[in-house]
């Protein structure tokens, strides 16, 4: 093997010891052999589980119980085995947090779903899930884009009690979420999907945002007639409205020819006529 395929045989590397892990975890179900706990783990961990440290941030949080349970049911993980595997991947705060609760279960042996129960309540307890659930009723888009307000629905919904699972109600939801001069422009269509209501608003937007651009470019081809060159502003400014020069009326007048004011040459020349 020469120097350049070096680099692609460790790039593989990870994906391949992957692979094998499938592969073996899928003979062991075939032969119905269950895997022992030190598999499971290095597999969850071939999937990309992270550990849990703690914190105070419950999103985070809550995508590491979702991301964990995600990988169990990818692996078909067997139940005795969740919780013991969750807490594996329990680090620093998190794990000194898991040792005490422990404690007030003497002892008998947790099960997931109590370690569920623990850790919703410690990471995110129900006054958190009220104030995300309210944040999603009283979402609106504001100066966000449509994409960004697809973002912070999606993030927010499933924190909902009831209706999350209500496809028409949610699309209904997200309309009324919808800046006036979007969403006036969609009322005239049912939708019953939120992904279908957003690629139709986005669109919407883009529209929008093409004719302003355009106005602004007519408001300022506008205001470029509007402005004259320097040279005919000077030679306009001269004359009034009947194309008289206001001027004339307020300098004296003097004879070029005798130097007396108050008359110009051709009259006194009809004057010695």
């Amino acid at each position: 093997m020469n120097a350049r395929e070096e680099p692609r045989g460790q790039e593989s590397g990870p994906r391949d010891l992957l692979q094998a892990t499938i592969l073996e975890w899928t003979e062991l179900m075939r032969q119905q052999q269950a895997p022992s706990f030190v598999k499971i783990v290095e597999t969850m961990r071939n999937l990309g589980t992270e550990y849990f440290r703690g914190g105070t941030n419950t999103f985070e949080a809550d995508n590491w119980l979702q991301s964990m349970e995600r990988n169990f049911e990818a692996i078909r993980c067997q139940e005795d085995y969740k919780k013991d595997v969750a807490v594996h991947y329990l680090k620093d705060d998190a794990s000194d947090w898991w040792i005490g609760v422990k404690r007030h279960y003497n002892h008998r042996d947790p099960t997931w779903e109590e370690f569920r129960k623990e850790f919703e309540g410690k990471y995110f307890p129900p006054e958190v899930r009220d104030r995300l659930e309210n944040e999603f009723i009283n979402l609106e888009q504001g100066e966000k884009s449509v994409r960004e307000l697809e973002a912070i629905f999606t993030r927010l919904r499933k924190y909902v009690y009831r209706g999350r699972d209500n496809e028409a109600a949610m699309t209904r939801h997200f309309l009324h979420a919808l800046r006036p001069d979007i969403q006036s422009m969609l009322m005239s269509v049912t939708y019953q999907r939120v992904d279908k209501l957003v690629e139709r608003a986005v669109n919407v937007e883009e529209h929008i945002e093409m004719e302003k651009e355009a106005m602004r470019k007519d408001q300022e081809k506008g205001k470029a007639k509007m402005i004259p060159s320097g040279s005919a502003t000077r030679k306009r400014s001269r004359y009034d409205h009947e194309g008289r020069n206001p001027e004339l009326g307020k300098r004296r007048v003097v004879c070029f020819s005798c130097g007396e004011s108050g008359h110009y040459f051709r009259v006194l020349e009809g004057r010695r006529e």
